[in-house]
Order: C-alpha cells, then structure tokens, then sequence
C-alpha cells in the first residue's frame, strides 16, 4: 500500500475537540503571563482570530496548550491514549525549547535528537503513517544543522518571512516598480519616490 493509499483510508482524528478547545480558553483567560510574552488570541482554534504570528504560536503551544493538556491529560486517572498524548506533545514541545534556545551544546543537541525521535515514533503509533508529513523528515535535519551553524536564532528564517509579509502588503496593482503608500513599522513612505 502506497502512502496516498494510507491517508486516503485513516480515519481524520481530532485530538483538540471543542471541549478540549474550551478548557484552553478557560485556563488562558485565567493565566497571567510576563509582559513579554506575546498572548495568544483568546479563542484559540477557532476560524475568528486569523492568522496566529510566531509568537503567539510559540506562547499558544509552549504555554496554554501545555497547561490545560498536563491538567486534562497528566493526573494518574487520565486514559493511557490521553496520556500518550500528552508524552507525544511534550516531546515536541521539549524538542522545540532546547533547538531554539540562544545558546547550544552537545547535551542540547542530544535531547533535541531524542525527543524529536520519540516525538515522530509516538506519532506513528498515535495516528499512523497518515500523520507523516515532509516536516517530520526535514525536524531530524535540525541537530546537524546545530552543530554545523551553532544556535537556530542566528540561521532561522523568520526574519526573512517577516519581510516577504512586508512586501506582500505593497499595493502594485500589478504593476511591477509602480507601489503606492505603504506602511513599515510606524512610519509611512512612499515607494514610488524611492
């Protein structure tokens, strides 16, 4: 059986239903959190927030979603399916603090390597091979990537993406070198005088 085959054939599994869903919103309108940390939307999950920036992912998923599924999902009368999800989650939620932290080491490349491995591991077990996806391959490339190039921060590409949002807002009316006003940060310019 081919991998199309596979995913035509598995049943879709929601994990985070709407009551999970609600006990998110719960805890999050109950959670204080610093001043720099960016909050993620109130109604998580739901079609009305739009698109989430990068960090109010990274709060929703190392934040919120880690509070309301460790009390859901880690008390000792959870379901064992509940609780191998929450291992499955943390991992990838550990295997993302120790690859984005500014500085790096060998321990934090080796934990990076063994939760992303339990992580892919427990996924296939959870959900099958229709959880699959091209990012999981692409994660294993990450600790080589650390221990060639040092700390995610100084070759990660969302600066990058942040400036492709940018020139995505520029009005060209499909008219290449003919952009009217457009705003960057708090100033305006005009970029047909440049």
């Amino acid at each position: 059986m081919d991998l199309s085959t596979a995913w035509a054939d598995a049943p879709i599994t929601v994990v985070l239903d709407h009551s999970v869903l609600s006990e998110v919103w719960a805890d999050m309108a109950n959670t204080s959190l610093p001043s720099w940390i960016s909050r993620a939307p109130h109604n998580l999950g739901s079609r009305g927030h739009g698109k989430l920036k990068a960090d109010q992912w990274r709060t929703a998923c190392q934040v919120n979603l880690v509070i309301t599924l460790c009390r859901l999902w880690g008390h000792p009368g959870a379901s064992s399916r509940e609780q191998a999800l929450l291992h499955n989650y943390l991992s990838l939620v550990i295997a993302v603090h120790w690859a984005t932290t500014r500085s790096t080491s060998e321990q934090h490349i080796e934990l990076v390597e063994q939760h992303l491995v339990y992580y892919v591991q427990s996924t296939l077990e959870l959900f099958g091979s229709r959880a699959l996806v091209f990012n999981n391959h692409a994660s294993f490339h990450i600790p080589e990537c650390l221990r060639a190039f040092g700390p995610a921060h100084g070759w990660w590409a969302f600066p990058f993406e942040r400036y492709n949002g940018i020139l995505q807002r520029f009005n060209t009316n499909s008219r290449v070198g003919m952009c009217t006003n457009v705003q960057i940060g708090t100033k305006t310019t005009n970029s047909s005088n440049r």
